[in-house]
């Protein structure tokens, strides 16, 4: 197969791509077009070559004739680059139920500067990254777009250096599907960093299924600040372990603004959450989080290990957050539950009637005395109302010394903001009891005229 490039008489590079044993080369012109009607073997699509790294990319559309775009296995001629920089929209299409796309690497945007350059995996499509996928190594604004289609990667990352912001993927549709394999590249131990680079965002959406089938963690703002892993809309998501923001540690600050979002009948199935560093955390809105887990403290906000190097006095204003009609944050064992710590809070936004049941179930709501409960009453202020009881933590276990573990100096203070509209106590003992909000009804005074 031969590459070549010429420009045309704009000035702008265009590249052409011969397949194997043809002569007619199919042209990748200015508007970043590439159509491939038949069998073809492309070694390199966009890579960075030494004078520049302005290349169109482009598309691969399956027509029935099997047309198939992938390296040749040559270690040498393996990676897919999708690069360009300073002159808008770069996108790569990748359509249809026989079109598949194959490379040991796919890199999206390496240099500083790269920008708006996107790939799309869509209708039954398949992209096939046997090694590392880099989203926006260092570039913004750059995505790959996988909706009622295939993506499998060994390891991830979207926003693969410091200097990366803004990038995304997004899986999308009930046809679609994400898996990630293996552990990520170097030592790190974690299979995917979402977030090495700031303002990135992962979503999983419209029912589509996704499986993190390795056992090591994935990182969210790892680096960087204000990363979003989101699930909505129906999606499920199996993941082992994620990790949300950095510790602070000798040398490095901790970050501070990321989270994982559970949104709109979304399920997250998972075996133990850790939220670390400052101002990051979870948010659970009328979906599931589910784990397998049967440790105590399997839900952990506000972690620092003091062996792994992480500041504890420096670790804050990390949060679990429970919002709408029916939020649930469930266990498969009986024994798990809650540590909230390092000055953290669990957060309660409840919404204008009870739940029908505790949106936390397990064996123990662990929150320390630096730790606060914080429940919100906006949306129940906003109706008139009689006396209301709202079930926030419910008991899976016979053993009331665990439901002791919240401080008793943490609920004092978040009865003390509820300014008297409302009171946080315990309700019951053993298994099913709870930990019970009740609102005070606001209709007023009223008077009856016989």
């Amino acid at each position: 197969m031969a590459l070549a490039h010429a420009r045309d008489q704009s000035g702008i590079e265009s590249a052409s791509v011969v397949p194997y044993g043809e002569q007619d080369a199919t042209t990748v012109d200015a508007s970043g077009d590439l159509h491939v009607p038949g069998l073809a073997v492309v070694d390199r699509i966009g890579h960075e070559f030494a004078d520049d790294a302005q290349y169109r990319v482009g598309r691969i559309v399956g027509d029935g004739r099997s047309p198939h775009v992938e390296t040749d296995g040559n270690p040498a001629y393996s990676e897919m680059f999708i690069e360009k920089a300073g002159y808008g929209t770069n996108t790569l299409v990748v359509s249809g139920s026989s079109a598949t796309v194959g490379a040991t690497r796919l890199r999206i945007a390496m240099v500083d500067g790269s920008e708006r350059n996107i790939v799309r995996i869509l209708d039954g499509a398949t992209l096939n990254s046997l090694s590392d996928t880099r989203i926006g190594g260092s570039g913004a604004f750059n995505e790959l777009l996988v909706s009622n289609a295939t993506l499998n990667a060994a390891a991830l990352s979207v926003g693969a250096d410091a200097s990366a912001s803004n990038n995304a993927l997004r899986v999308m549709g009930p046809l679609a599907s994400f898996s990630l394999t293996k552990d990520s590249w170097g030592t790190s131990g974690a299979q995917g960093y979402f977030g090495q680079g700031g303002g990135g965002l992962v979503e999983f959406s419209d029912r589509c299924a996704v499986t993190f089938s390795h056992a090591k963690s994935s990182i969210v703002g790892n680096l960087s600040d204000g990363n979003v892993v989101r699930v909505t809309g129906g999606a499920s998501v199996t993941e082992p372990n994620p990790v949300i923001g950095r510790p602070p540690r000798d040398g490095l600050a901790a970050t501070t603004g990321n989270r994982l979002e559970i949104l709109d009948g979304a399920t997250f199935t998972l075996v133990r959450p850790y939220v670390k560093g400052v101002g990051n955390g979870i948010v659970i809105s009328n979906a599931t989080l589910y784990s397998s887990n049967s440790q105590t403290n399997t839900f952990v906000v506000g972690e620092a290990i003091a062996s792994d190097g992480d500041i504890a006095e420096a670790t804050s204003n990390n949060y679990f957050r429970v919002e709408g009609e029916s939020p649930k944050v469930r266990a498969a064992q009986v024994g798990a539950g809650f540590r909230i710590w390092n000055r953290s809070r669990l957060e309660f936004a409840l919404p204008s009637a009870p739940y029908a049941e505790a949106p936390l179930v397990g064996s123990q709501l662990h929150v320390d005395a630096t730790s606060d409960i914080v429940v919100d009453l906006s949306a129940v202020d906003a109706t008139r109302h009689g006396k209301l009881r709202y079930p926030l933590f419910e008991v899976s276990v016979n053993n009331d010394s665990l439901r002791n573990m919240l401080n008793a100096e943490a609920l004092r203070r978040a009865n003390a903001r509820l300014a008297g509209k409302a009171v946080i106590a315990w309700e019951g003992s053993g298994i099913g009891s709870a930990l019970v909000c009740t609102v005070k009804g606001n209709n007023g005074m009223v008077i009856l005229f016989r």
